[in-house]
């Protein structure tokens, strides 16, 4: 009954122009009316249309076709607007465990809006309470790797999709993640590059995809975020979090990526040891990390011959 609604409120513009017409009337009326209201609305409806997709639906009575097409629609451009974004992560989790028709296909768009999240790119809610903003940013970076953790194996299932036209729009936003922090600029350049390299060996054969145009190629911007970030990330438990998937990603994805491992524990210990008095859980990890990827020889030995030969 109130679905359309949802769709509509979804699809609303969001554009600080059009509400600037709208918001001297409401705060005439009402000197106490919030100006973020129309876009806490907004995002509010993506989270209500988040829980309701997540459900898993009985095969008998699942949902309609085009009330799925208008969720990934309404999806798309959500995850690349900052007021929506925080809302769907923190609700989309259970999208990909849902076993949604098509929902899979959301991957590219979702890779966007974590890189966006992740960045610093994402306004918070305003506070005057330093502690309590800080607590807000932690919990929607843990949002956006429980996500992450979600989808990152999944393009090695969709090798032969083409990424759909236009699905990197917004992907600008988060170009620069890379390069802020507390290293220098020109070793984040280094690891950029190093690991745009690690996806790009492969060249099309006739009639393949180009590597640009593979689903596959997401699996760059998913490991450059989860490296960068972290010696971004400030909160200890975030910062295991991430080690987690990193360690995942490398028994996931060794096998088809040359030079994986080297660059991993590389990298891992560079970004530890930059952390200023790094919390001791922290290090444990990043260590449990490290023994992990001891064990994964073959692949070093294996990347190895790969490069002198």
């Amino acid at each position: 009954m109130f679905g359309a609604w949802l769709f509509e409120v979804t699809s609303l513009p969001t554009s600080e122009p059009i509400m600037a017409q709208y918001t001297p009337h409401l705060q005439a009326l009402n000197p106490q009316y919030p100006v973020d209201s129309y876009h806490d609305a907004q995002a509010s409806a993506f989270g209500v249309l988040c829980r309701i997709f997540s459900k898993p639906q009985p095969p008998s009575r699942p949902f309609l076709r085009i009330y799925t097409e208008r969720f990934y629609e309404a999806l798309s451009i959500g995850l690349r607007c900052e007021t929506s974004l925080p809302t769907i992560l923190t609700h989309s989790a259970g999208l990909f465990t849902s076993e949604l028709e098509g929902v899979r296909m959301m991957v590219p768009d979702f890779v966007i809006g974590i890189r966006m999240a992740m960045s610093g790119q994402v306004r918070v809610v305003p506070t005057n309470n330093h502690l309590n903003q800080k607590h807000v940013l932690d919990d929607l970076h843990l949002a956006a790797l429980k996500v992450v953790g979600c989808i990152m194996c999944l393009p090695n299932h969709f090798e032969k999709v083409e990424l759909k036209e236009g699905w990197n729009v917004g992907l600008s936003k988060s170009a620069n993640m890379s390069l802020d922090g507390k290293g220098g600029r020109e070793d984040k350049e280094i690891l950029a590059q190093l690991i745009r390299v690690l996806y790009t060996t492969d060249s099309s054969t006739d009639g393949s995809l180009p590597v640009s145009k593979r689903f596959t190629s997401l699996k760059y911007y998913i490991l450059e975020m989860l490296l960068s970030c972290l010696e971004t990330e400030t909160s200890s438990f975030n910062q295991r979090y991430l080690l987690h998937l990193i360690e995942v990603y490398v028994y996931e994805d060794m096998a088809f990526c040359p030079g994986l491992v080297g660059v991993v524990v590389k990298t891992v210990q560079e970004k530890i040891m930059m952390i200023q008095q790094v919390p001791v859980e922290v290090a444990l990890s990043a260590f449990d990390v490290l023994i992990g990827c001891a064990g994964l020889y073959e692949y070093v030995r294996r990347d190895s011959k790969l490069t002198q030969e």
